[in-house]
């Protein structure tokens, strides 16, 4: 047995060279800049986009002149056509470059996958496209393998059912999609020369986004270092396939299992060095969550976090702006963020698959225009504030809207065995839900007890304010109103939303870490500011964006100089804007903002856990 596997091992040889520098990961143009998204396996929807846009002809040929496109990744999986986009993105490269235009490929994590062979995307009808390219003797001989294998397990049992069982773990064409993502491959070659992170003028490209992790260096080490990595995965993966170390199919808890008991038998085991390489480099950062082909922190969290990244990679490049695909946009339309250094362009290209609308960006000098297969418009940036705009409105024009709103009906509650109600109301045509809190109980020793039996009504209005001056917005927006007779705290009730205890319970996670790691990070500083030491499972929600909202606030703003117990080690993530806005809340401001619901001295400790806060940023 292992005389043979060494045999078939001579067919896998390791390569630990570095790719060849055959070309630029830096380009200046005065022309212009056509960007797709994430295609998708889906040729006809980009064809007809393309060809309507003019960068085709109705032969599919470039006619674009100079002009530069750029693919932003994920030419792969899902659709029908995987093959057929790359075949169509090779020779257009080609065409490209006789015209003095150029074509440019970024790796997408598909991209990654196929190469380091995670194929769960890739269907029986994908591999079928590949059957030309699997040889009778190749099948054979991985045929041989597996029943061997097999044999030597004990688990051979009737020849017929090991057939079948090989078959289905093989489709037919398997083998020839293996040789041809190999990194001698056509497809394996072609894509291991294309580069994880491009830059055209002060633009830089990338599929996923950057994180904080990522290294700032030069663009050619980025690009080479991500190509090695990938190609000594798929070649130590192969050997170790070979050996019996593991299956292709085995989760990945158990492949790990299987490596950490081959290194523990030391170097009398045939894969021993291969092991201990392979989880090397199974943990290098380009196959991480945070590289760029698979980061989603660039599209969904925090501006208050992610504007630093940004910012500290953009000047590290001398570039304005950072354009993303990977995480199909909510409208399905090129969006911004990040007042316009950022643009997202995967709309949903691959229309039946996610109900998108297929769309191009062109970039040239001043002019930022998208292309919605019709016409051209003028892509503006973004303009709002993060999170201060719900259902269309600012959180000032809901503040107006709850002030003048009619009540429909009342539905008495208990929230946090204080009762309250649930109103339903309706303003110019519109319906929506709030929360009325009434309850007000101060005692006149409050101030002897540090506040710590109060609980009032205006400590809700007096959270949503702190929580606006820190720019994070969110606390719905909540006022002062009186209500047959009874004034109380109204604040609108977010539609459609679930809170913590639910999220537990279904196991729900957001597509990327640091969109509940940031939001954690503000709560926290929000909760050691107004002294909460009741937040619970109940009073953090979420909706279907998972925007984290916060409410039960009746029973904060303690006059203790410090922060609650549970916070006193709380690490701040870096942000300078979010510093900037804890250091504004100074005591004239606090007093002007909060005078009439809280008292000085509640203030006063306020401004100490501010100072205490400050003291806890890196």
């Amino acid at each position: 047995m292992y005389k043979f596997l060494m045999l078939l091992l001579t067919l896998l040889p390791i390569s630990w060279t570095v790719i060849a520098d055959n070309q630029s990961y830096k380009w200046a143009t005065d022309q212009r800049v056509f960007v797709v998204g994430d295609i998708h396996g889906d040729l006809e929807e980009l064809v007809t986009l393309l060809r309507a846009a003019g960068i085709i002809d109705e032969n599919n040929d470039w006619q674009a002149q100079q002009s530069h496109f750029v693919s932003v990744g994920d030419l792969l999986d899902r659709g029908p056509q995987s093959r057929d986009v790359m075949d169509f993105f090779m020779r257009l490269e080609t065409q490209a470059d006789l015209r003095g235009g150029a074509v440019h490929i970024v790796l997408g994590n598909h991209e990654q996958m196929n190469l380091i062979r995670d194929l769960r995307y890739v269907s029986d009808k994908d591999y079928l496209d590949y059957l030309s390219d699997e040889s009778e003797a190749l099948r054979m001989l991985y045929w041989q393998h597996f029943e061997l294998t097999a044999h030597d397990k004990g688990e051979s049992g009737e020849q017929r059912n090991l057939r079948d069982a090989f078959n289905e773990r093989y489709p037919l064409g398997y083998f020839g999609h293996m040789q041809a993502f190999s990194s001698e491959g056509k497809y394996g070659a072609w894509l291991l020369s294309k580069p994880s992170v491009l830059q055209i003028n002060d633009v830089l490209y990338v599929h996923g986004g950057i994180s904080e992790e990522f290294p700032l260096t030069d663009l050619q080490t980025i690009n080479q270092q991500s190509a090695r990595v990938i190609r000594t995965y798929t070649e130590l993966f192969n050997r170790l396939n070979w050996l019996n170390v593991f299956a292709e199919d085995d989760p990945y808890e158990l492949r790990q299992k299987k490596l950490q008991e081959v290194i523990e038998l030391g170097s009398i085991h045939p894969a021993w060095q291969d092991a201990q390489d392979f989880i090397a480099v199974d943990n290098a950062f380009d196959l991480s969550e945070n590289s760029p082909f698979w980061y989603r922190g660039s599209a969904l969290c925090h501006p208050l976090f992610e504007e630093p990244i940004l910012q500290s990679a953009l000047r590290h490049y001398n570039a304005e702006r950072l354009v993303i695909g990977h995480t199909p946009t909510v409208s399905r339309t090129i969006e911004s963020r990040l007042g316009g250094r950022v643009i997202n362009v995967d709309t949903g290209l691959h229309r039946a698959y996610y109900g998108g609308q297929p769309m191009l960006l062109s970039l040239q000098k001043n002019q930022t225009q998208q292309f919605d297969g019709q016409r051209w418009s003028v892509l503006k940036p973004d303009q709002d504030t993060y999170r201060a705009r719900y259902k269309a409105h600012t959180f000032e024009q809901w503040e107006e809207i709850l002030r003048h709103a009619e009540v429909l009906s009342v539905e008495a509650l208990e929230v946090n065995k204080t009762l309250t109600s649930r109103l339903f109301m309706k303003h110019d045509g519109q319906s929506f839900s709030a929360m009325f809190y009434t309850a007000d109980d101060v005692p006149r020793g409050a101030k002897k007890t540090h506040y710590s039996d109060t609980l009032s009504f205006k400590y809700e209005v007096a959270a949503y304010r702190v929580a606006k001056a820190l720019g994070i917005f969110m606390v719905p927006p909540t006022i002062i109103k009186t209500i047959d007779g009874q004034t109380g705290a109204l604040q609108l009730l977010i539609d459609r939303s679930f809170d913590e205890e639910k999220r537990l319970a279904t196991g729900e996670y957001p597509a990327a870490s640091c969109q509940m790691s940031y939001q954690v990070n503000l709560m926290n500083v929000f909760d050691a500011l107004i002294y909460n030491t009741g937040r619970n499972i109940n009073s953090v929600s979420y909706n279907g964006d998972w925007d984290m909202w916060l409410d039960s606030h009746m029973s904060t703003f303690r006059s203790y100089s410090y922060a609650p117990s549970h916070l006193k080690t709380l690490s701040i993530a870096q942000s300078p804007s979010l510093k900037q806005s804890i250091q504004r809340l100074e005591m004239t401001f606090l007093t002007k903002m909060l005078g009439e619901f809280l008292d000085k001295r509640q203030i006063r400790a306020l401004v100490k856990r501010r100072d205490w806060l400050l003291t806890r940023f890196p």
